[in-house]
């Protein structure tokens, strides 16, 4: 289409790459007019166009005026430190601090959203499943063309959701077997650390910690709840990264 990109480009109309979906798959924004000529001049050299009904042209820079405003109105506001990793849809990575969420939330207004670099990125971490949050399943759909390493599900389908229960959720009376796993894993683990005293601050006494607490749920038959699995598996990645 630079045919159609020099036309658009004398009679002063933009049109601007909004979002990176897949190998084959791109979304633009730009002046109404300017979209339709170039959706029109890619029809003709055999591409598949289907018009979005959008309020404004999003993740592009016609939307500058939008992003200063918003970040004058996020200014207003204090951020904390993600407690997990969020990754920018600006450039497919991980938000540094609380200082990078201003610039990320109004920067992600006039920059193409990049996600086939998230994804690639999430492979790269060892993703295997992927759940979408809400209505509909655009992204799940979106996944599923970048990829078929990544199981996706999304909660807006009661099959995904029984599947989620049914494989991901661990029922009650599997609580103790879960923490029990955690403690042979970390026992199982070869120790580098160097320090001893390192290794008997991070690695020794949280583990004995946990045992204890597993002896004693099977000495008297206990019962563990959701929040005692949570302390095992946090306390089992605690002390493989020592």
């Amino acid at each position: 289409c630079g045919d159609a990109d020099a036309s658009l480009k004398v009679e002063g109309q933009e049109v601007y790459i909004s979002a990176y979906d897949s190998p084959t798959q791109a979304s633009i924004s730009g002046h109404t007019d300017a979209l339709m000529k170039t959706a029109r001049a890619l029809e003709q050299k055999g591409a598949i166009v289907y018009p979005l009904k959008l309020s404004g042209p999003f993740h592009c820079p016609l939307m500058k005026g939008a992003a200063e405003k918003m970040k004058g109105i996020l200014q207003q506001y204090r951020f904390e430190t993600p407690t997990c990793t969020v990754l920018a849809n600006r450039d497919a990575l991980p938000y540094k601090g609380a200082e990078s969420v201003i610039d990320n939330l109004s920067l992600q207004l006039i920059s193409p959203i990049r996600w086939r670099a998230s994804i690639e990125y999430l492979l790269d971490q060892g993703v295997e499943i992927a759940i979408e949050m809400g209505p509909k399943n655009v992204l799940k759909f979106l996944m599923q063309k970048n990829t078929d390493s990544i199981r996706v599900f999304t909660t807006d389908n009661d099959r995904d959701m029984d599947t989620l229960r049914s494989e991901l959720l661990v029922p009650e009376e599997e609580y103790l077997k879960v923490i029990g796993k955690c403690l042979g894993a970390a026992v199982s683990t070869k120790n580098r650390n160097d320090s001893e005293t390192e290794y008997q601050e991070r690695v020794i006494k949280p583990y004995r910690k946990i045992e204890s607490f597993y002896n004693d749920c099977v000495a008297k038959n206990g019962r563990p709840g959701k929040e005692d699995v949570k302390e095992a598996v946090q306390t089992l990645l605690a002390i493989l990264e020592a």
